[in-house]
Parts: structure tokens; sequence; C-alpha cells
């Protein structure tokens, strides 16, 4: 089952779908209870499309980690037009990242770890989300907006050069990282 109703219009711009899990049992597969004290930013590498109801990408992104059988891969996602979708609730461990899943909220945005900072710049609505998501968890959490695999925020690609089991590279070196940790001390 799932939510496919847009809550605030054709883009539901700035709101949180809420992707109903219970139909997927994370704790049997492994997924734990945590503490988080970190964020992980991840790209898709996928398409934006939004359909009629404007979570076709949300969804598509839910029914890849169905078939692929392993659990969700993230606690949120965010598409270019700022809509966010859950999969994880907050203090469930998701398998976004290997060697950073434990104590860590991994963040999914929809594109592509080759977009250039111009082209992510493109995509304000998306970045914003992103910023207020940082913002909301560092407040919830106690989480530092800094650059960090240890204890604050990092991307993917981080992950795989600080503990050496992955060669994800997402969301890549245009992403404007800077930019959103800027937003998101605003927002504080």
């Amino acid at each position: 089952r799932r939510n496919t109703r847009c809550p605030t219009g054709p883009t539901g711009q700035g709101r949180t779908m809420i992707v109903n899990v219970t139909h997927f049992n994370v704790a049997k597969n492994g997924h734990g209870l945590q503490f988080p004290r970190r964020i992980c930013l991840h790209t898709t590498e996928s398409s934006d499309r939004q359909g009629e109801s404007g979570l076709d990408d949300c969804i598509n992104v839910m029914n890849y980690w169905q078939r692929q059988g392993k659990g969700f891969g993230t606690q949120l996602l965010v598409n270019k037009w700022g809509l966010r979708a859950r999969y994880v609730f907050d203090k469930r461990v998701a398998w976004g990242a290997a060697g950073a899943n434990e104590e860590t909220l991994h963040l999914e945005i929809i594109g592509r770890a080759s977009f250039t900072k111009l082209y992510w710049f493109t995509r304000l609505t998306q970045l914003r989300a992103v910023a207020q998501i940082l913002a909301t968890w560092s407040q919830e959490w106690d989480i530092p907006l800094v650059v960090s695999v240890e204890r604050g925020v990092f991307t993917h690609a981080m992950a795989s050069a600080a503990f050496g089991k992955s060669d994800h590279t997402d969301p890549g070196r245009g992403f404007p990282l800077g930019f959103v940790m800027r937003l998101a001390r605003r927002r504080l």
C-alpha cells in the first residue's frame, strides 16, 4: 500500500508525503533502532518523473527498493519540485551507505552525480527543501551542521572514501554542498 494523494496540489511543494511502509518489515532485514548523529546525502541516479499525482519519482524509488529486497536505503527523499517522501522512520536504520548505516539519517535527492553545479542551481526548490530537512534534523537530533563523516553532514562519496566499502560518488562533485549547508544554518 502507498499514499498516492498529492498533499498540496500537483507538486506538493514543501510537504512530506508519508509512504506507508507497514507492508515491508524492516526489522527482518537487519535494520535496528538507532540514535542518529550524522546525515548522509545521496542522489538516486534517476530522472525526474512527476506524473499526474506528483509522486511518480517517489513511488519509483520505493518500488526499486522493494524489488531489490534489501530494505529501504533512506529515511527521506526530495524530488525536483521539493516534494518529500518518508521511507524509514528516523529512529530506524536504513541501508544507505556501506560503513555508514548505523547512527545515520539518509537523505535521497532525485538527481544524478553527473549534474554540474550550474545545473543544480536550476533546482533551487529542491536545494531549499534539502536545506530545510538538514536544519530540522540538526535541531531534532543535535547534529552539527558541519561537513564530517563522524558527526555532521556528509555525502555518499565521502562515506565511500572514509570507509572504503563502496565506490559510490553521489551526489557528485557538482553538488553545491556548501550552499545547501549555508541555507540550512540560516534556518536554525
